[in-house]
C-alpha cells in the first residue's frame, strides 16, 4: 500500500476550526485564519484502490466576533473485480457557515450556524442544518483545551431516488446537541484529541445521531502537521433497510496552517 499524502495551497490566510485546538480569546481569534487538511491513499497489487479528502476552515475574528466557512469532501474508488471498471465507493460533502459571539473570554460564547450536505452512499441527496446554541469552556491552558456546546439542530434531509420504486422521499429531523471536544498537548510536537457529538431527536426517541473521533496531531513544523485519527458517525435509523448503521474510516492527512 502507498500512502501518498498531498499539500494544499491555501490563500492568504491563517488557520482555524472548531474541530482543531480551540483558541478561546478574542485576541487570538482576531483577523482572518485558515486550516486545510488533505489526504490522498493509493491501494495497488491484487485490490486497487483510491481515495481523496479534504477539507478546509477559514474564520475572521473581529472585536468579540467569529465568522466561519468550512466544508469537506470524500471520494473513494475501487476496481471492480468482475468487470475491471473503477467504481466510486464512497462520496460525501458539507458546507458549514457558523457566526458565534464571544460572551465571557476562555468561558462562554453563543453561536448560530447553518451547512448543507450530502452523502450518496448512506442515500442522502441533499441535507440542511440549522443550528443555535451556547459553548462553555471547561478547561483553557496551554496543556488542555476542553469544552462543549449545547443546542438545537432543525435538520432537513432529502433521500436519492429509491432505485427499485423510483420514488422519492424527505424527512425532518428536531435535535438537542450536545458537543464535547477536548485537546491535550502532550509534547512540542505530539498532541492529542478527542471529540464527540450526541444527537437525540426531541419528536423521535428511537431516531438519534452519535458521531466521534480520536485523533493524534504530529508536529512537522509551525505550519504543517500529520494527522492519524478515527471517524465514527453512528445513524440508529438508516435512509435504507438492511444498511449498516456506522459509516466510519481512518485518517491520514497533512494538515497546514497560515
Amino acid at each position: 500500500m502507498l500512502i501518498l499524502i498531498l499539500s494544499l495551497i491555501t490563500i492568504h490566510a491563517h488557520a482555524a476550526d472548531e474541530r482543531s485546538i480551540a483558541a478561546t480569546t478574542a485576541e487570538e481569534l482576531r483577523g482572518f485564519h485558515n486550516e486545510s487538511e488533505v489526504g490522498y491513499i493509493v491501494v495497488g497489487g491484487n485490490t486497487k484502490s483510491e481515495s481523496f479528502s479534504g477539507k478546509t476552515a477559514n474564520t475572521y475574528g473581529w472585536e468579540k466576533d467569529v465568522l466561519k466557512i468550512s466544508g469537506h469532501y470524500l471520494n473513494a474508488k475501487a476496481k471492480n473485480q468482475t468487470t475491471g471498471v473503477k467504481e466510486n465507493t464512497a462520496e460525501n460533502w458539507s458546507a458549514i457557515g457558523r457566526y458565534e459571539r464571544i460572551l465571557v473570554p476562555e468561558l462562554y460564547s453563543a453561536f448560530v450556524q447553518a451547512g448543507y450536505s450530502g452523502d450518496r452512499f448512506i442515500g442522502v441527496d441533499l441535507g440542511q442544518a440549522y443550528d443555535i446554541g451556547a459553548k462553555r469552556f471547561w478547561i483553557s491552558n496551554d496543556k488542555v483545551k476542553f469544552f462543549s456546546e449545547l443546542g438545537y439542530r432543525y435538520l432537513h434531509e432529502n433521500f436519492r431516488e429509491n432505485s427499485v420504486t423510483g420514488t422519492t422521499s424527505e424527512k425532518e429531523s428536531h435535535f438537542v446537541r450536545l458537543y464535547s471536544q477536548i485537546d491535550y498537548t502532550h509534547s512540542e510536537s505530539v498532541k492529542f484529541g478527542f471529540w464527540g457529538e450526541y444527537l437525540p431527536d426531541m419528536k423521535d426517541n428511537e431516531n438519534f445521531r452519535l458521531n466521534f473521533s480520536p485523533y493524534t496531531l504530529i508536529l512537522l513544523s509551525d505550519r504543517f502537521s500529520l494527522k492519524f485519527g478515527y471517524e465514527g458517525y453512528y445513524r440508529s435509523q438508516p435512509v435504507a433497510p438492511n444498511t449498516i448503521r456506522l459509516d466510519y474510516r481512518h485518517v491520514t492527512s497533512l494538515i497546514a496552517k497560515f
